[in-house]
């Protein structure tokens, strides 16, 4: 693949396909490349490669559970020139295959723990989430526990912060099922809701989306 600007520049330089037409090789136009490796029984991506002209910068192995669910993906590489870095993530799953758990943590201080909860027809009912990094020797922090309450058989209705009594957003729809409004508690933290602050226009002291 090639691009021509003032001299024609080469975006990708080459693709290579197993006999299944599974990507095994790709190089960018910039010299990068990835080698990837697949399980020879379920055709899983089993390990990922990607070196630089700087050095190995990924070297990714991928674990499943019998069908098919990541349970850890693991970066043994410790990166190049202050680019990528070794992790390890883990997951785990309830008998009806939804995530429940998942912890990680990196060569570069940073680690979380997720613990998910599930009504019995897959809403969502809890999510905790504790996660820190250090950044120039200073140690930072996210930790949240949201509870989700539902009208009708799914449609969210409020999220409640960590104590559970007052809501911090409340949710409202149209016949259809489309949202018609968004309500904020004044002076919530904004990190405590990553899922629904999707509107540019959010502002910490609005009440109203």
């Amino acid at each position: 693949m090639q691009g021509n600007k003032a001299t024609t520049q080469n975006y990708v330089n080459n693709i290579l396909p197993d006999e299944f037409g599974s990507r095994t090789y790709f190089e960018y136009g910039n010299g990068v490349y990835s080698n990837y490796i697949y399980n020879s029984a379920t055709r899983r991506l089993q390990n990922l490669t990607t070196t630089s002209t700087n050095g190995s910068s990924y070297n990714i192995t991928y674990t499943y559970d019998p069908v098919g669910n990541i349970t850890r993906i693991r970066n043994a590489d410790a990166g190049a020139n202050g680019l990528g870095g070794s992790f390890t993530y883990n997951y785990s799953y309830d008998d009806l295959y939804r995530l429940d758990s998942s912890d990680g943590s990196g060569s570069i201080d940073a680690s979380y723990t997720l613990a998910m909860a599930y009504s019995p027809s897959g809403n969502i009912l809890k999510k905790t989430l504790a996660a820190s990094k250090e950044i120039l020797g200073n140690a930072t922090s996210v930790t949240y526990e949201n509870e989700y309450s539902y009208s009708g058989a799914h449609t969210l209705q409020s999220l409640f912060e960590v104590n559970g009594l007052t809501p911090d957003l409340n949710f409202s729809f149209d016949g259809n099922g489309n949202r018609t409004t968004r309500q904020l508690k004044t002076n919530v933290p904004l990190h405590f809701y990553p899922e629904f602050l999707e509107s540019p226009s959010l502002h910490p002291k609005s009440n109203t989306i």
